[in-house]
Formats: C-alpha cells, structure tokens, sequence
C-alpha cells in the first residue's frame, strides 16, 4: 500500500487574522471627523464639540463591541480545533463552484468525499476563506485534498448561508482549518 504524502498549505492557528487590524477603522474615521469639524470655521463651536464628542463615543463603543464579537469567533474556533472537536476528510475535490475573477466577490463551493464546503473571500476570521482567483489553493474539480474541519450548522453559521448547487437545500457549512493537497500536484 502506497501511502500518499499531503503538503499542508493553510493552517488557521498559523495565519494571522485581520480583526485586529479592521475594528479601529470605525474609530479613526470619527477622530479625523472631529478634527475636520472643528477646524472649520462656520457653525456653532459647542455644537460641534457635543456632537462629535458623541460620534466619537459610539465609535469607539461600536468597535470595541465589533471587535470583542470577531475575537470570541476567533477563540471559539481555536478551542474546537484545539480540544479535538473536528473532523477530517481525504478525498478530491468535486462539484467545484468558482467565484467570478471579474468581480470578486461571489465564494467557492464544493464538495470532499459527500462533504460540502463553501466560503467568501472577506472574512479570515472564519477558517480558510480565499478564493482561486484571490490566490486561493482550491481551483477546480479532481485535486487531491486533506483539510481538517469544523462542521457548523447554516443557522449558526458565521455570517454564511450557503445552498448546495446540487439539490439548492441548505446545507453544513464547514470551516476548514487545514488545508493540505497532495504533493506534485497543484
């Protein structure tokens, strides 16, 4: 028996996400509306300083609870991974739904040994995520894959309800937290 060798090519617990680096934004674009208000010279000035002051307040809370939620997403995904509750499949890829290179946006679906998979290209946060045509791994049907998982229900999904291209029924949507093809192929 000839035992195949499997090249990991995306670990979730090793890629950096980007939650981090996003909630501030919120934030920041209030401070730079507060300074551009208050250095204008029409209006009244405690008008101003009061209603930026608030702006700025529900800024920085709506980050701070944006980044509190993507941080316990973070976690809770870690956890699962960590204390073994996940699943593994070895298989090709079959089925496969490409995103549309035009517009970037759509996601990749597809299906491992009866196991579907589906995911967008905006959001790290939740597992592998990354499109063929944004240099993503998964191109095409007949590659062959090992990716650990961690199966979600769609109602509980995060941030994604995904339908099955085959019989348009909602379906599981697992995230992939390792991703390995296998070796000298694509």
């Amino acid at each position: 028996m000839i035992m195949e060798e499997y090249e990991l090519k995306y670990n979730f617990l090793e890629t950096g996400n980007s939650f981090g680096n996003e909630a501030p934004i919120i934030t920041l674009i209030a401070i730079f509306a507060l300074i551009f208000t208050l250095t204008q010279k029409k209006g009244n000035y405690k008008t101003k300083v009061i209603f930026l002051s608030i702006w700025v307040f529900l800024s920085i809370l709506w980050t701070s609870y944006v980044f509190m939620n993507l941080n316990n997403t973070y976690k809770s995904i870690e956890n699962k991974f960590k204390n073994g509750n996940y699943k593994t499949v070895i298989g090709e890829v079959i089925n496969y739904k490409g995103d549309n290179p035009k517009i970037k946006a759509d996601g990749e679906s597809f299906f491992v040994d009866s196991v579907f998979f589906a995911y967008t290209p905006g959001n790290s946060i939740d597992a592998y995520h990354l499109p063929c045509s944004y240099g993503g791994f998964i191109c095409g049907n007949g590659q062959k894959v090992k990716i650990d998982y961690i199966e979600v229900l769609d109602n509980k999904s995060l941030r994604q309800l995904t339908k099955d291209p085959l019989n348009n029924k909602l379906k599981h949507v697992n995230h992939i937290i390792k991703l390995s093809l296998l070796k000298n192929s694509k």
